[in-house]
Formats: structure tokens, sequence, C-alpha cells
């Protein structure tokens, strides 16, 4: 593959995590992807109030039977407001769309639906590298503001200085929206994971000798 990267293609679930404990075990180089069984089947509540615990929440799907992951409140893109949904990550089960039927809860009357189809582009925040996000990555730490070899929240860069990609070296944040190898990967985007093939992407390191 590009940048002197290779793609380890994992067919069932039992060899993908035996590579990848060894990729850990050695510290090697690497980014993957949450395999497919592992996901969590995100929803979105609505009509509830804002001010409702999302721990009271957690306990009502509870008991109708369905586990929570994780709950979180929504917010206003702009303000910041909260909003009367919340962002509900299921666990993944067989009859997870029944999960719809559900209409009332604590009290009042909800709806509960699909998320909206983003097309945003995943960059992980770790390496700043397009295509895969933080929390399957094993790569060095990039900061998104000056470029360098640490993680971006121990950045002593200050605040009236430019920044420097660490993609181009250009004179802005590696997360700027207009950037070239962002409009690259946009325009030759293609579905990462398909099926239940699980993808280990390891970047070689050039040898010494």
């Amino acid at each position: 593959m590009a940048d002197n990267t290779v793609k380890i293609n994992c067919h069932n679930p039992a060899t993908y995590r035996a590579v990848i404990k060894y990729m850990r075990d050695l510290n090697i180089i690497h980014h993957t992807y949450q395999p497919k069984d592992e996901r969590a089947y995100r929803t979105v509540l609505k009509y509830a109030h804002h001010s409702v615990h999302t721990a009271d929440i957690a306990a009502e799907f509870e008991a109708k039977g369905r586990r929570i992951r994780h709950i979180i409140n929504g917010r206003h893109w702009k303000t910041n407001d909260p909003l009367n949904l919340f962002f509900i990550d299921l666990e993944p089960e067989e009859n997870k769309t029944d999960v719809f039927k559900i209409h009332r809860l604590l009290n009042q009357a909800v709806s509960i639906e699909t998320p909206r189809r983003t097309t945003g582009i995943v960059q992980c925040t770790r390496c700043q590298q397009y295509g895969h996000s933080k929390t399957y990555c094993n790569k060095p730490f990039v900061c998104v503001k000056c470029g360098g070899k640490h993680n971006t929240a121990d950045c002593r860069k200050p605040g009236d200085t430019p920044a420097t990609c660490a993609l181009r070296n250009g004179p802005h944040t590696a997360n700027y929206r207009t950037h070239l190898p962002r409009v690259r990967y946009a325009t030759a985007l293609t579905p990462l994971i398909t099926g239940h093939t699980c993808h280990v992407c390891v970047t070689q390191q050039p040898s010494h000798r």
C-alpha cells in the first residue's frame, strides 16, 4: 500500500485478536478498525427533556432488556446549549431493531430513531492520519497544532504563534477542513471495512543496516 504500509486481512475475530495482541506485545506501529460484531448500535432518543439524568435513561432501557454501552446528551453545534435528544450506543444484539418500538420513557412520549448519516471524514486525533480513529491507533503521537511528536494535550506552542501542519508543514492545523490531503482522501474514499473481514494496517519501519 501507499506510505510504506502493509494491510493484513483477518477473516475471523480470533485471528484478528491474535494479530492485535502480537502487534501490541512487540509495540509494532499500526492502526486497525473496530470489528463489525463489536460495534455498538447507535440510536437517537428524541423529545426526552435534556434535564433527565442519563443514569435514569439507562435504567429504563435495561428494564426493557436493552444493554447500553454509552449515552450522551446532544448539544447545539453553535451555542453548546443542551438539546432534548440523547445519543445512545446499544450493545450489539440480534433483536436490536426492537428498540424502535419504545414510544414512552420515564412518563414521557419519546421517539427512537437511527442517526443521520454523516459524510464527515474520520481523522485520528493521535497520529493525525485519515481513515481511522485514535481508539484503534498505535502510532506515535503527532500534535495537531505544531506538528511535533507529542500529544496535542501536551503542546506548549504559544497561542499567538502560527500553527504548523503535521501532514504538509503548512501554516495551519492538521485538521484544517480544506486541507489538500483531506480533499484527496475524500475524493478517493472507499469503504474500509466490508462484511466480517477485520483489517490491520502496519507501518513498516526503514531498516538500518
